[in-house]
């Protein structure tokens, strides 16, 4: 399972992910962007829907995701819980998320994320698996 730490950065914040392998790497990017948005252990699953992504590198890819995954949130309140990836490659996904609706007179926003950005974006295969490095504005 990976595992992400906030970044403290001048008027924005990230954070910094390490997972085994690359599915857990943007299953765990998610996790971390949403956590720092509001506490999803509190959403009930309700919904899901497909993604797919085409881009041309894997940056753009890993930011193209997380940047789906905003929009989703900022215009239908729609809050991802699970992460199911059918397919995954240097410059393509297919996956299907599911999640539940965010509400403001039951959830709290701890923080609100208006972007991602290419800002020290990094993602990179490690010896131990893969590691990535995203900042948003906030």
């Amino acid at each position: 399972m990976g595992s992400f730490s906030v970044i403290e950065h001048t008027a924005d914040t990230g954070i910094s992910i390490e997972a085994g392998d690359l599915a857990d790497l943007f299953k765990t990017s998610a996790e971390g962007m949403f956590s720092l948005i509001t506490d999803v252990e509190d959403i009930s699953i309700s919904s899901d829907f497909n993604l797919k992504l085409q881009e041309d590198s894997l940056e753009d890819l890993f930011a193209g995701w997380l940047k789906e995954l905003l929009f989703k949130f900022d215009t239908q309140r729609f809050l991802p819980v699970e992460y199911n990836f059918h397919e995954l490659k240097s410059n393509f996904l297919k996956a299907t998320i599911r999640g539940g609706k965010f509400d403001l007179n039951e959830h709290a926003i701890n923080m609100e994320i208006k972007a991602v950005t290419y800002h020290e974006l990094k993602v990179q295969k490690t010896d131990s698996g893969w590691r990535a490095h995203v900042i948003f504005d906030i």
